[in-house]
């Protein structure tokens, strides 16, 4: 094969693969590196075949039921068990630990710490809903809605003592004639065991959504 052939071939091949991966979310890395005139090898083209497979693998597991069998990944800090998989979510398998000094109730100024989902120290506790909401997201991550709650219990991740509830992705107002941030504007929707009934009740506090709750209060985030 003359040089301009080898060349003209490892710039079809090369310009294929980088096609294929940019037609896609999130491509298999290729490490290799290009020089003009290099020869186009079995080993370059086998590197390019298995990083568009792996995108393929990560297309199929996203849009099949096969997605449900793959590990979720949790975050630096996490424990190496610290998200489980619920049907197409990731959830944290703990409640959150985070530290909210310095962290304004609303969810705003100052708040740059992020989520952990570890089993230790002690869970966070005292936080407004805004600022559980805020940790989620730094995390990359958010409150579960009530149902996603709901079915992430019923498939045995969450752990709760029946005295302890959690905040989920639920804001609300009492009055629906009431926009302002008076006491009787609600964001804070929670799920706690205590109705008696051995079941979880959906609830919210009497609150505005950037007030501080008591030691009976903790929060997990999903992804």
């Amino acid at each position: 094969m003359s040089s301009h052939k080898k060349r003209f071939s490892l710039r079809l091949a090369v310009g294929l693969s980088l096609g294929l991966a940019g037609a896609a979310v999130y491509a298999g890395s290729i490490a290799d590196t290009y020089t003009t005139g290099d020869p186009l090898t079995a080993t370059l083209m086998n590197n390019i075949k298995t990083a568009v497979g792996d995108n393929d693998t990560r297309i199929t597991n996203l849009q099949g039921n096969a997605g449900a069998s793959v590990a979720c990944v949790g975050n630096a800090g996490d424990a190496a068990d610290g998200m489980s998989r619920v049907g197409s979510l990731c959830v944290d398998k703990y409640q959150a630990r985070v530290d909210f000094t310095g962290c304004a109730s609303n969810g705003i100024a100052g708040c740059t710490a992020a989520a952990v989902s570890t089993a230790a120290g002690s869970a966070a506790t005292g936080m407004s809903w805004a600022q559980a909401a805020r940790a989620c997201a730094n995390a990359g991550k958010r409150l579960l809605t009530s149902g996603e709650w709901m079915m992430a219990k019923s498939t045995g991740v969450t752990t709760l003592a029946s005295d302890k509830a959690e905040f989920v992705d639920g804001m609300y107002a009492y009055d629906p004639d009431v926009v302002t941030t008076s006491a009787r504007v609600y964001g804070s929707a929670y799920l706690r065991n205590s109705s008696g009934l051995g079941d979880y009740v959906l609830s919210g506090i009497n609150s505005p959504y950037n007030t501080a709750t008591d030691a009976t209060f903790g929060f997990r985030c999903a992804r």
